[in-house]
């Protein structure tokens, strides 16, 4: 039995010992009070910080060694026949220099001075502090603000720890009475929060109970917590507006990691992956596959760059689209109308020679270069739907045979019956393309002779022209005329 108390008792007196070398050798001056502010406060805080460890550790080997003491004196007593050779093994282990109870009285008093070295560097810490604030609150400069709406809280737990961060910064810190506390509080209440406190009186004992009751009910980690899954299980994917789905998912994870919560986890990142459209969810696979130490965080990071590239995309889609409009506004006469109607028509006269070469002069290459396709029918620059060359619907299924086109479609390679494309026709509606609709082509034939003999009213020539009218300095309208000459086949010398 002694031996094993021997064996432990070596074995604390070891660590004593080095721990009151270690503590000879601290350096306790006092510090240079020449230092500023922030760096004496640093070194007070080291020097406190570790004389607290020496202490703790002081105080466990002086607490072993009496408790192996103890013991030892209770062996002794409980062992008369050998009680001679107990007590000289004690005397040995005990009264020498470095004996237990040496040890323990100098544990004891290292432990007095070191615990008067670090309350001296609390209380030096603690003026240290008290000056720095009081210089910070003197020299403030004072600055007008305009004012704020005070938060408010309807009961919420996701939203209550903003709401507390901003009564606390507008209310709770400042050096005014409890009970003007508890009526702002009080009315930045709503719906269920408002209904908690509804029994409460107001007096000023009772804004610590109220706050700690809100902070209770909303404010708890865990309820925070599995809101925030909820949130994040309920958000919808949307292929179309998949930059919204993807921002609330990061927000919700940010609020996660603001409360402690470790969002690293398989379970998010297939339900982050299952809201994300076909396209983005091939190329996260990709990153996938080339990167072994792929992480939640590492998906993230790769969800903001498709959506900072996709801003990049758009925004020089918009300049390029404003910089075109600009140039259209700055030349309006210049651009070709592409009605097909208007195509083959002289251009407006209001448009002098003199103006059109300053125009070439000021941009002789600002023409865009984008072209739209010729006429399926004659190649001519027109609409396929008003082709004059093939007016009728049966040219121009003739002329689609004749060329090996789809008239569906006007494709090669396949005939109507094969042609997957499905086409609605633009005046009727009916199933068919817009160019061979009879509607259409009906309404604008013309008869082949000059003259007219149905009714009283012949028609005998025809002028076409094209005037314009200037409606402000912008906008051009242009109005397409007829001049005819009629007249009563009965009394020919009749003419209008």
């Amino acid at each position: 039995m002694s031996a094993s108390i021997i064996i432990r008792a070596k074995l604390v007196k070891a660590n004593l010992e080095g721990l009151l070398d270690e503590v000879r050798q601290m350096d306790l001056t006092p510090l240079d009070q020449k230092l500023t502010i922030e760096v004496l406060c640093q070194q007070y805080e080291t020097r406190a910080r570790i004389i607290k460890e020496k202490l703790m550790r002081l105080e466990r080997y002086v607490g072993t060694l009496e408790k192996i003491n103890e013991k030892w004196l209770e062996h002794i007593q409980l062992a008369p026949k050998s009680q001679k050779k107990e007590e000289e093994k004690y005397e040995e282990m005990a009264n020498d220099d470095r004996g237990i109870l040496n040890l323990i009285n100098k544990g004891t008093d290292i432990i007095i001075t070191l615990s008067m070295y670090k309350d001296d560097a609390e209380l030096a810490l603690k003026r240290l502090t008290q000056n720095r604030e009081s210089n910070l609150t003197e020299y403030r400069p004072v600055v007008n603000l305009p004012q704020l709406s005070l938060p408010t809280f309807s009961g919420d737990p996701k939203t209550w720890r903003e709401f507390w961060s901003g009564f606390e910064a507008s209310v709770h810190s400042q050096n005014i009475p409890d009970i003007q506390k508890l009526n702002y509080l009080i009315s930045c209440l709503k719906g269920s929060a408002l209904q908690l406190v509804r029994g409460y009186d107001r007096a000023p004992e009772n804004y610590k109970i109220i706050r700690e009751l809100l902070e209770e009910k909303f404010g708890r980690v865990p309820t925070i917590r599995n809101f925030l899954y909820k949130e994040l299980i309920s958000t919808k994917r949307n292929d179309r507006n998949w930059r919204t789905t993807v921002e609330e998912m990061e927000r919700v994870l940010r609020q996660l990691e603001a409360i402690g919560e470790n969002v690293e986890q398989p379970t998010i990142e297939t339900m982050i992956e299952s809201k994300l459209p076909n396209w983005i969810l091939n190329q996260v696979y990709q990153q996938k596959e080339e990167d072994n130490q792929w992480s939640i965080i590492k998906l993230r990071q790769f969800l903001r760059k498709i959506i900072l590239r996709n801003d990049q995309v758009m925004e020089w889609q918009y300049s390029d689209s404003a910089s075109q409009k600009n140039l259209i506004k700055r030349h309006p006469n210049s651009i070709i109308p592409e009605t097909s109607a208007l195509v083959a028509m002289k251009q407006s006269k209001q448009t002098t020679s003199a103006e059109r070469n300053q125009l070439d002069q000021e941009s002789p290459n600002w023409v865009t270069n984008k072209k739209r396709r010729p006429c399926i029918f004659c190649n001519n620059n027109h609409w396929d739907s008003n082709c004059h060359i093939y007016p009728t619907v049966e040219q121009r299924i003739d002329r689609l045979k004749e060329i090996k086109l789809c008239p569906n479609c006007f494709k090669l390679g396949h005939s109507e019956f094969d042609c997957k494309k499905r086409v609605s026709c633009f005046y009727c509606k009916k199933s068919h393309n817009s160019s061979l609709c009879t509607d259409k082509t009906n309404q604008f034939k013309q008869p082949k002779d000059s003259r007219v003999n149905k009714g009283k009213i012949v028609v005998k020539n025809a002028n076409i022209s094209v005037n314009s009218t200037t409606k402000g300095e912008e906008k051009r309208v242009l109005l397409l005329c007829k001049e005819i000459t009629v007249f009563n086949p009965d009394k020919p010398e009749q003419q209008v």
